[in-house]
């Protein structure tokens, strides 16, 4: 478990290896990103209170890149090729998204060869 600072007080973390921390926008939140061999994520409020602690799934590679919107929502990127949203409120699961791992780039018209 890891200790974070917050506002003057120390608090611990739900987490077995601190991938990262950040603030949300409006200093009000402390987004927490477990270590990519674990898929967690955790939302603290300044009082270091977990407000939620999300996983999508368990034993694979879990999260890449975990950030707060303007919003305040949350957007997580995983090793599974989608995109998670949690909503601002309770930061729940309000959208999911598939992504594929390599994008296909339409050709590139040979402008020599195009009729006009």
């Amino acid at each position: 478990m890891v200790d974070v600072c917050s506002v003057g007080q120390r608090f611990p973390l739900n987490t077995n290896e601190l991938e990262s921390v950040e603030w949300s926008s409006n200093g009000a939140h402390i987004l927490v990103t477990d270590s990519s061999l674990d898929y967690r994520v955790c939302v603290y409020g300044l009082d270091g209170q977990c407000i939620q602690t999300y996983s999508a799934y368990d034993n694979e590679l879990g999260v890449k890149v975990a950030k707060f919107s303007q919003r305040g929502m949350v957007a997580i990127g995983s090793f599974d090729d989608h995109v998670r949203l949690l909503d601002n409120i309770k930061f729940e699961l309000c959208g999911e998204f598939s992504h594929p791992s390599v994008l296909s780039l339409p050709e590139r018209v040979n402008q020599e060869n195009a009729h006009v």
